[in-house]
């Protein structure tokens, strides 16, 4: 006869149930690792950092060759995607009229609720819509964009305005700008 006998080793018993709570416990600190990266530090969204590269070059003797470069630097986590850019320039010497005006009347040319002057006259404007996956940027890595603007050889002094809207926030039209003023000399 065989006779069977209850013998458990409390040792695998123990290692057992050690595991479990091991893995357990990964489970959840690897979730709020993820939580806190991806949504905390918000890694699912892209950052960039912009500049302009400015040069112009006088064509003939009336007119001013532009040539603005837009420095699209991704200095976030994760791939850039950019669909629709925005480059505008605008006057501001020789001082328009109605600035002039507005000034010597003591009237403050930054409207209420802004902190810019927006009513310099637009001497020019590029937008560039990219297809789906055209415009892209590995994190850390640098993309040009490039605009030439035939100027009046007039002009002494603009601003040069970039924006980039962010895709990745669907529902509302946000992104990153940068305002650059340039001497013409």
């Amino acid at each position: 006869e065989k006779v069977y006998t209850n013998d458990v080793d409390p040792l695998k018993d123990i290692a057992s149930i050690a595991q479990s709570l091991t893995t357990i416990l990964a489970i959840f600190v690897s979730g709020f690792w993820g939580y806190w990266v991806f949504v905390k530090n918000r890694q699912q969204y892209p950052r960039v950092k912009l500049s302009h590269t400015i040069t112009h070059h006088k064509i003939d003797d009336e007119n001013i060759l532009l040539h603005v470069i837009v420095n699209v630097q991704n200095a976030g986590d994760i791939l850039l995607s950019l669909r629709t850019a925005a480059t505008r320039i605008q006057q501001v010497i020789p001082l328009p009229e109605i600035m002039s005006e507005a000034i010597k009347l003591g009237i403050d040319p930054v409207r209420d609720g802004e902190t810019e002057i927006d009513l310099w006259p637009l001497l020019g404007s590029h937008e560039t819509v990219f297809q789906k996956n055209l415009f892209e940027a590995e994190p850390g890595e640098i993309q040009e964009l490039h605009h030439d603007f035939i100027i009046p050889e007039d002009i002494k002094t603009i601003i040069v305005y970039s924006y980039l809207r962010n895709i990745k926030k669907r529902t509302r039209e946000i992104g990153w700008n940068l305002t650059t003023y340039y001497d013409i000399q």
